[in-house]
């Protein structure tokens, strides 16, 4: 499973980046993508908020 972080880089109020990041769990173990736990879903699910609409595109 995936999810994606998306963040602003600021100075002040001035907007100097925009950005979202996709991350992905990884086995080193296997080589391979992993799921998240039901721990690790629930721990991110803390920090979660919605992102405000706005000029960040989501790419296709």
């Amino acid at each position: 499973m995936s999810f994606d972080l998306t963040y602003e880089i600021r100075d002040t109020n001035r907007l100097h980046v925009e950005a979202t990041t996709t991350i992905v769990a990884y086995n080193l173990d296997t080589s391979r993508t992993r799921r998240l736990s039901d721990l690790e879903r629930d721990v991110l699910a803390r920090y979660t908020v919605p992102w405000p609409q706005g000029p960040l595109r989501r790419r296709q």
